[in-house]
């Protein structure tokens, strides 16, 4: 009787099925690289993925350099800024001043109030300047017939439903300043009872305008 060896087999005949599998297998992995090696033109797909193109793409990038600039104009004011700086940052730099209710500059921008919104020549719409970062070549305006409508437009609706009680105890606040500027005052004359359970906190639900900077700060 033939003695049985389980070590690895030395001839390839002595598995014959298994080596058919094998030369199977490796046959289907040399057709799908010639697949992927060549799209429906015969053009080449394997350099675009090729180091040698990826360290050009860097390369153009890093010659940029680190101060790479964008220049902007911003009511009518020429001026150049880092890559990646916002609307409502470069217009404040600048002396410019965009209100804004949701924006804090410890939390992410949203974009949620809307009152920072600017034009955009070129742009079919109004652009949030808090979250709408600066490209190369923009025209921006601040302050035009259009943007001023939109923010008296918002600042009514937000009033609309607002204790008018409430401006005259804290003038101070943003909102009531904005309001008092644009010349709108509240229209709700019931406000909630407040709620002093904790306490250091005090919270009037009446007053909230839906900026959401109480919720994202304490996430």
């Amino acid at each position: 009787m033939r003695a049985m060896s389980f070590g690895k087999s030395s001839n390839r005949n002595d598995f014959p099925g298994d080596c058919r599998k094998r030369e199977s297998r490796r046959g289907s992995r040399c057709r799908m690289a010639t697949d992927w090696k060549r799209n429906e033109g015969g053009q080449s797909l394997c350099s675009r993925h090729r180091t040698s193109r990826i360290w050009g793409v860097d390369t153009a990038l890093l010659q940029k350099g680190p101060g790479w600039m964008l220049h902007v104009n911003i009511n009518g004011q020429p001026e150049a800024f880092p890559e990646g700086t916002t609307i409502l940052r470069a217009a404040r730099a600048l002396g410019f001043e965009i209100p804004t209710l949701c924006h804090d500059e410890r939390l992410r921008p949203i974009g949620a109030c809307r009152l920072c919104s600017v034009e955009i020549r070129g742009w079919s719409r109004l652009a949030a300047a808090c979250t709408t970062p600066l490209a190369d070549g923009m025209e921006i305006q601040t302050d035009s017939p259009a943007v001023t409508n939109a923010r008296e437009t918002i600042l009514s609706l937000l009033a609309k439903n607002y204790p008018e009680s409430a401006l005259g105890s804290s003038p101070e606040n943003l909102f009531h300043r904005l309001l008092r500027d644009a010349n709108i005052t509240g229209n709700a004359s019931i406000s909630t009872l407040p709620d002093n359970s904790h306490p250091y906190i005090k919270i009037d639900m009446s007053r909230c305008i839906g900026c959401f900077r109480c919720v994202r700060v304490c996430d």
